[in-house]
């Protein structure tokens, strides 16, 4: 049946039958609100999570763009997620595309960062921060079309990179994951606190320091500056 709308950008989860058990449809396509570039230009978002159980193990996909938005990461954390598989397509790019994305980051950065695009720089990086802040293991597949921005790789909860492709070549990636070992975690006992809206660790107490505006600080400093300008 041909339905009047643009398709969705979608992950079909397959099981070890080869049976279709669920589809996810990419919720958050790039684009502007007027939904006539990149992604929104051809695709219509989707609206509901995808999870599905591998060997008990409850696992979640998002897809490319949507490593921007980490209250996605949050829900799935929310809904008991253990492994998180993150498909990309950051790749396939012509001389004159690569030449143009190192060019918005400047070769005078190029020293300072992993790599010289935007999707190589904060990509990665990203997927380690969210592995370690949900404490989640994280597989991160992208796309080996050359010029392709960055290899794919697993992640463990510890932000510890475990397993990575050969960046522009095929390749199957392997990794054993344990879900039952235990990683460092420095937010285990304040996590679920956070997601609940409570923003501190341990007990409060009255300190009426604490309630000084800021503003009020900075009053006070602009009048010391002015103060010691004018013995210039």
């Amino acid at each position: 049946m041909l339905e009047n709308h643009k398709p969705h950008n979608s992950l079909y989860i397959i099981d070890n039958s080869g049976s279709i058990v669920d589809r996810y449809d990419k919720m958050f396509c790039a684009g502007t609100e007027e939904e006539n570039t990149d992604d929104l230009l051809h695709f219509s978002p989707g609206d509901h999570f995808s999870t599905f159980e591998i060997d008990g193990i409850k696992c979640g996909v998002l897809i490319c763009h949507e490593f921007r938005y980490p209250e996605l990461y949050r829900e799935y954390k929310k809904m008991n997620v253990e492994i998180m598989f993150h498909s990309y397509h950051a790749g396939n790019m012509n001389p004159t595309r690569k030449a143009d994305m190192e060019a918005t980051v400047g070769k005078e950065n190029f020293e300072f960062n992993f790599g010289k695009t935007i999707p190589e720089i904060t990509m990665p990086s990203t997927m380690i921060s969210y592995a370690t802040n949900n404490y989640l293991w994280i597989s991160c597949s992208n796309t080996s079309a050359k010029e392709s921005c960055w290899a794919s790789m697993t992640v463990r909860p510890d932000g510890i990179v475990v397993g990575k492709l050969d960046k522009n070549k095929d390749g199957i990636l392997i990794t054993e994951i344990d879900t039952d070992k235990k990683y460092y975690d420095a937010t285990k006992f304040w996590r679920n606190r956070a997601m609940n809206g409570i923003y501190h660790s341990g007990n409060l107490v009255e300190d009426s320091r604490s309630k000084i505006k800021m503003r009020f600080k900075n009053l006070k400093l602009i009048k010391v500056c002015n103060r010691i300008m004018k013995h210039f």
